[in-house]
């Protein structure tokens, strides 16, 4: 379940994701091993929310959460702030809350990944003395299980992402962060540093972690292996592009590359993560239907890819288009017309929905998906 890649969606992301732990002002005791719970997630109360096809007499249920959710295999991660700490909760798209763990306040960020041979969720903490503040750690967990799968493991700062990288904090409130790294999220063990300065960590997914040095961008395995390496030139990408503007953003399948020092109206490099290969050199945002794993590129136009690689369908977008979601064959797009659905596999136009419709995202196999505002979500989920 991924939400679209896209330029507008990271800039605040990155924002979002550049989180450390701070020393614990609030409870001395909290549970930060995650607690099984196994009860199902309370419903939402009052008129019951008006779903468009084929999401339509679905249950929508309310976990509490104050931010959007990160998921995988069907579950779904997110948090919520309670007085004197942070609490998190997975849930089911069954619509139960598998487990919770909590963290000091500002321990805020979270990855969830599938790296390795089970889902993960990895949560920050903080390494605390008598003296105070020590040090922020990550461990992680297993995402159906709350089982502690590695850790803790010591980082240097903040989480910068994209996925499992880390920075020092900067010597000046305002400067640039220090040297990254990137942790294997199968084990915890480091993927990379910038001990050496000529190369810099531009993000990690799935134990893959994406590198860039002066001439080429480079992505390598947990075991050292290199998957590919492409000349900066043929993607489009300056010498002296920075990390921050490099990766921005990465899923279990492409990276969107370079969308910053492009500029908005070029879009972005979007490269498949495995191969190497480039799917698209306009790239503004892309999401993947999981129900038959047709991956769709809004461009200046729309495109559907097949998994073997084949284009499906090609048609043109409204100015200002924006990808919404895809899932169970139907594609929505909002345009200033309202919210348009397309067939995921013909490109073929469904229906025309009001722009305030209610329209799912990170949308699951089992038809599960988010709603909801940005700090309230909420998840629908089958009957």
């Amino acid at each position: 379940m991924r939400r679209p890649l896209s330029i507008a969606l990271t800039a605040g992301a990155l924002i979002v994701a550049a989180t450390a732990c701070a020393a614990p002002l609030g409870p001395s005791r909290l549970e930060s091993a995650p607690r099984p719970v196994g009860t199902a997630a309370p419903e939402l109360p009052g008129a019951p929310l008006v779903l468009p096809p084929p999401f339509e007499g679905m249950r929508v249920i309310d976990p509490g959460w104050d931010a959007p959710p990160q998921a995988e295999d069907g579950i779904y991660l997110a948090l919520r702030a309670e007085q004197d700490r942070i609490v998190f909760s997975a849930v089911s798209d069954r619509g139960t809350v598998l487990w919770t763990a909590e963290r000091p306040m500002l321990c805020s960020a979270f990855v969830v990944s599938g790296g390795a041979d089970r889902p993960l969720a990895i949560l920050m903490d903080v390494d605390a003395t008598e003296d105070g503040f020590a040090g922020s750690s990550i461990s992680a967990y297993d995402l159906r299980t709350g089982e502690e799968a590695w850790g803790p493991v010591a980082v240097p700062g903040p989480h910068i992402g994209p996925g499992l990288v880390f920075a020092a904090p900067p010597p000046e409130a305002m400067g640039r962060s220090g040297p990254r790294v990137a942790i294997d999220p199968a084990t915890g063990a480091t993927l990379a540093d910038e001990s050496d300065e000529s190369v810099r960590i531009l993000g990690e997914r799935g134990g893959i972690v994406l590198l860039g040095d002066r001439t080429r961008v480079i992505a390598r395995t947990a075991d050292d292996r290199e998957l590919w390496a492409i000349p900066r030139e043929q993607l489009g990408l300056p010498e002296g592009l920075q990390p921050a503007s490099a990766a921005l953003v990465i899923d279990g399948d492409t990276a969107l590359l370079g969308a910053h020092e492009r500029g908005p109206d070029d879009g972005a490099v979007l490269v498949d993560l495995e191969t190497g290969t480039v799917l698209s050199r306009t790239a503004r945002a892309t999401v993947v239907d999981e129900s038959m794993g047709v991956r769709i590129v809004l461009e200046h136009g729309l495109r559907a890819i097949a998994p073997t690689g084949e284009q499906l369908w090609a048609r043109a977008a409204d100015e200002g288009a924006a990808l919404v979601s895809a899932g169970h064959g139907a594609v929505h797009v909002r345009t200033d017309e309202g919210i348009r659905v397309l067939d995921t596999m013909s490109g073929r136009r469904r229906a025309l929905l009001d722009a305030d419709a209610v329209i799912p995202r990170q949308i699951s196999l089992s038809g599960s998906g988010v709603v909801g505002d940005h700090d309230r979500p909420l998840l629908i989920i089958a009957r």
